[in-house]
């Protein structure tokens, strides 16, 4: 589901995968969904979506960009390598370029860990993070 339902109070929006595009056949490359991405933008009316596609897909190594970027009238969608298996530097790049307030680790070791063990990695993770987020 979506990570707030309440378009008119918030300027962030999470939704799921299904709703912003699907993978070509083949897998390998990420097509957006404009049409119903640039609704988002008529009934939300916002001035713009901007769309961030976190995906190990996307990933070109004779390329010079990190990210990709395609505008279709009020949709931008920018595709970032990513994947839970990307190495702590590639982590850290892609940290540093959104900037975000708050990192929430999603996987932090076996599922037998205590609760207090588990608090523990998780702090340690976003400890090793906490330089490249945005403070303001």
């Amino acid at each position: 589901g979506d990570a707030s339902a309440d378009t008119e109070n918030v300027c962030f929006r999470a939704v799921r995968w299904g709703l912003v595009g699907t993978m070509a056949p083949g897998g390998w490359t990420f097509l957006p969904d404009y049409p119903t991405l640039n609704s988002f933008a008529e009934r939300g009316q916002f001035a713009r979506v901007f769309v961030i596609v976190p995906t190990g897909w996307t990933y070109q190594p004779q390329s010079d960009k990190l990210y990709k970027m395609e505008e279709k009238g009020r949709v931008h969608v920018m595709t970032v390598p990513y994947s839970e298996h990307s190495s702590f530097g590639e982590l850290r790049e892609f940290v540093s370029f959104l900037r975000p307030a708050i990192i929430i680790p999603t996987v932090v070791g076996s599922p037998k860990l205590t609760d207090r063990e588990w608090v523990r990695r998780k702090d340690n993770i976003v400890k090793r993070f906490s330089d490249l987020l945005d403070s303001s």
